[in-house]
């Protein structure tokens, strides 16, 4: 079982992300990220790791584009 207080700063810390995120990134667009990629990860993604992800992906679709 995981402390309460460890999962109470996670959660604080989502949200804070949450607010920095364009309208585009959806909570939902959040979660199908985590489903696509967990696969390939040996640990449980958490948000902040999709949020990675994402920004990660659009910067390989934005130098692709310069290309």
């Amino acid at each position: 079982m995981g402390n309460p207080k460890t999962s109470q700063r996670k959660e604080v810390r989502d949200e804070q992300s949450r607010s920095d995120l364009p309208d585009w990134v959806s909570d939902e667009l959040l979660q199908k990220t985590i489903e696509i990629w967990q696969p390939y990860y040996p640990n449980q993604l958490t948000r902040d790791d999709a949020i990675a992800i994402i920004n990660n992906v659009g910067g390989v679709i934005d130098c692709l584009r310069r290309e």
